[in-house]
């Protein structure tokens, strides 16, 4: 309501006097010397009283409108001990202040007076903006709270104004106002197709301020700014006719309002735990959220019926319809996918391909394993030639499975899911043999693979045939000593460029527990780049999902806590700001645990030493309303623009993929994001670009989620990009 220092105090101030002769203000002037004074509501009034012996006791001021609005007389004298009464007479209220001290109190709004100091919120041409209104003045102001350009339903009515008392409250939606209503030459080329070559997107902005409508409240500082923003593509011609006929501005990012939380009033933080009373039956070690369902398939150590299937809607726990042991010359030694790797293929379906793991004392096994959605069923492909325990697997380009090192292999293997064979392995060089267990790789938007870790140096590298190899030494040197410690994510990848960055934090050597750091691959000369470090340690194997918001969410490992340690988040729209804290987990989880997203944007959380019991995280979007997809394609092109049916098109800000989840021992193996440029649209419809190549974008299914500006995500829904 007010800002007021303590620092110094003004020699005389009136408060708010008000209008038509009932304000009145009179002040005793003892010493001799010239006093300036002003209105702190129209500081261009202002006058003089002159204090000198042998000047009249009293002198009277009056507030007039006219001829102007100011002082009369603007200059009055009065002998020391005299005073002087000034008397409003306007049909504006007014102040009387001296010039002498500096802390004059100013009306304001969020803490800060006045256009330019006071919070400008920016927002995208339609986009809902909620208002949460509270009038401080704990005394007997009354405010008026007024938008420019923006309306809200009340009792059917359109209303623009909302007056309130002391101490009131209330909250009211807007939509950020249309920059520019788009001339009809304009407007046709908006569509993709009838866009001329010669046609460059602007981001054009106009200021619509929001202030409290009494005069002299606004005029004292109750006054802030919307910023809107507005994407409208142009030919040069169109852009300089806009300029001569109207005049417009181009997007200014100065003075923004600080993001604000959603969640910010939970007690609990970020979101919440839930303790699922469910027993899992089997060991939470290795997840895959299955395409086409809300289901994960899970499974742990060596036993005849090794998987179960996790169905959220319940939530309930089953087996499938057979298990890999019980598959033709398979037995429980052989068919034991304990620390084995996984991938999805490319088809209808899409498949779950799992192979490796352990075949017996001292024995790695070369057997591999396809799981289908649709009949929940598990039958043998090919064998591996080198034996794949602890490797790493993940979709090409093209739709093979590539995999690589493990603990009885230095080579790459690719899986192609038509022929359902391994094609001959491709060995690496020696300088590369200190990558071994589950080493963290990604495929670039350029084709090349990123080994980011575990084990230092990292290499980025073409791997068919294997050439041009780079190595990159993190700061934190090795992050584990044996088997995999800590974790790795391949940050969001966003048009136009697509940047290539990867986090790696946690890990049992003393430089890695509680460090994070990342490298852009995109950067002229890479390099790791120290983060801020994790709240917690993480010297165990600890997990990291990406959330459709775009955070980082990381869990477990912290086996210096009582309980499971608390989630931390990082924004992959800001790193330096670190890791933000979340709740903390009831349960520890540590080596031979998974944590994986849901198809709802929650995360499940399951596995050693605490394998009896599951837990469930909400993300504090959960509880917000969200947005929701009514109508989108199931089957989609790369570089395709595809039309998205929700009610809420204007309020979206982001339309992403995320692939789903293929987890094991702190490693997501499929987890990919990409941002989806959205290109047009209506009320009701989003025009969305997919992404334009399978680097970007390996094919297969992922889920889409639209999000809003508040960063509320959809629930996901399936979609394949092939």
């Amino acid at each position: 309501h007010q800002m007021l220092s303590e620092e110094a105090k003004p020699v005389f101030d009136s408060g708010d006097l008000e209008e038509n002769g009932v304000g009145v203000f009179t002040h005793q002037f003892d010493q001799a010397g010239s006093f300036g004074y002003f209105c702190q509501y129209h500081p261009m009034m202002t006058g003089t009283v002159e204090v000198v012996s042998g000047a009249p006791a009293v002198a009277a001021v009056n507030i007039l409108d006219a001829p102007a609005m100011d002082f009369y007389p603007k200059t009055v004298q009065v002998a020391p001990g005299g005073t002087v009464t000034w008397t409003n007479q306007s049909i504006q209220h007014h102040t009387v202040t001296s010039n002498d001290g500096a802390a004059m109190a100013t009306h304001a709004i969020n803490g800060r007076g006045f256009v330019g100091n006071s919070p400008t919120v920016v927002a995208k041409a339609g986009q809902s903006i909620r208002w949460y209104v509270f009038n401080l003045d704990f005394d007997s102001d009354w405010h008026n709270f007024h938008p420019h350009n923006q309306r809200w339903e009340l009792a059917g009515e359109n209303v623009d104004v909302r007056s309130m008392g002391p101490a009131e409250s209330f909250i009211v939606n807007t939509k950020a106002p249309t920059v520019l209503i788009l001339p009809p030459e304009v407007k046709a080329i908006q569509q993709k197709r009838r866009r001329p070559k010669k046609a460059k997107k602007y981001r054009l902005m106009g200021d619509f301020v929001f202030h409290c409508h009494v005069a002299h409240h606004m005029m004292n500082g109750m006054i802030g700014v919307v910023r809107a923003y507005q994407d409208v593509w142009l030919t040069p011609a169109l852009k300089q006719a806009l300029e001569d006929e109207r005049g417009i501005q181009l997007y200014d990012a100065s003075n923004p309002i600080p993001d604000v939380d959603p969640d910010r009033c939970k007690k609990s933080g970020p979101g919440e735990w839930e303790e699922l009373a469910l027993d899992p039956e089997v060991t939470f070690m290795h997840a895959c959220l299955l395409p086409n369902t809300d289901k994960v398939l899970y499974w742990g150590y060596t036993r005849a019926d090794q998987s179960r299937l996790f169905d959220p809607t319940g939530p309930t726990v089953s087996p499938p319809t057979n298990q890999p042991a019980s598959l033709p010359g398979m037995d429980v030694d052989e068919s034991d996918l304990w620390s084995a790797e996984h991938a999805f293929l490319d088809n209808a379906d899409g498949t779950v391909l799992a192979h490796g793991g352990f075949a017996g004392p001292g024995i790695n096994t070369v057997h591999s394993f396809i799981f289908d959605p649709a009949t929940e069923q598990w039958s043998q492909t090919a064998d591996t030639a080198d034996a794949r325990f602890y490797s790493t697997t993940l979709t090409l380009a093209d739709g093979a499975a590539m995999t690589l090192y493990g603990s009885a292999s230095k080579s790459i293997e690719v899986y192609d899911p038509v022929a359902g064979t391994w094609a001959a392995p491709i060995g690496l060089p020696a300088s590369m043999n200190h990558h071994q267990y589950y080493p963290w790789t990604y495929l670039l938007p350029d084709g090349r693979i990123f080994i980011g870790g575990p084990h230092d140096p990292t290499h980025r590298l073409e791997w068919n045939p294997v050439a041009n190899i780079e190595a990159f030494s993190m700061i934190s040197g090795n992050r584990s000593t044996g088997g995999e410690k800590g974790t790795s994510v391949l940050l969001p990848l966003r048009p136009p460029n697509y940047e290539a960055r990867v986090v790696v934090a946690g890990g049992n050597t003393p430089s890695g527990r509680q460090t994070a750091e990342y490298i852009d691959l995109s950067a002229a000369a890479p390099a790791w780049t120290a983060l801020p470090n994790l709240i917690e340690e993480r010297a165990e194997q600890v997990n990291t999902v990406l959330l459709p918001d775009g955070h980082v969410m990381l869990a477990g490992g912290a086996n210096a806590v009582p309980d499971g340690g608390p989630v931390e988040f990082l924004d992959s729209k800001d790193l330096t700001a670190g890791w933000a804290l979340g709740p903390d987990m009831t349960y520890h989880r540590g080596y031979h645990s998974a944590m994986i997203l849901l198809a709802d944007g929650s995360v499940l959380s399951g596995g050693d030493p605490n394998s009896s019991v599951f837990e469930r995280f909400y993300p504090g979007y959960y509880f917000s309303p969200r947005p929701q997809i009514t109508n989108a394609p199931g089957t989609v092109g790369y570089g395709a623009t595809i039309a998205i049916d929700t009610p809420q098109a204007p309020e979206i800000a982001e339309v992403v993929l995320l692939r789903p989840g293929a987890v094991t021992h702190g490693f997501n193996m499929s987890q990919r994001m990409i941002e989806c440029a959205i290109t047009g649209g209506g009320p009701a419809t989003l025009q969305v670009d997919m992404p334009p190549n399978a680097p970007i974008a390996p094919p297969g299914w992922y889920l889409l989620f639209i999000v809003d500006g508040f960063r509320i995500p959809s629930t996901g829904r399936w979609i394949r990009l092939t």
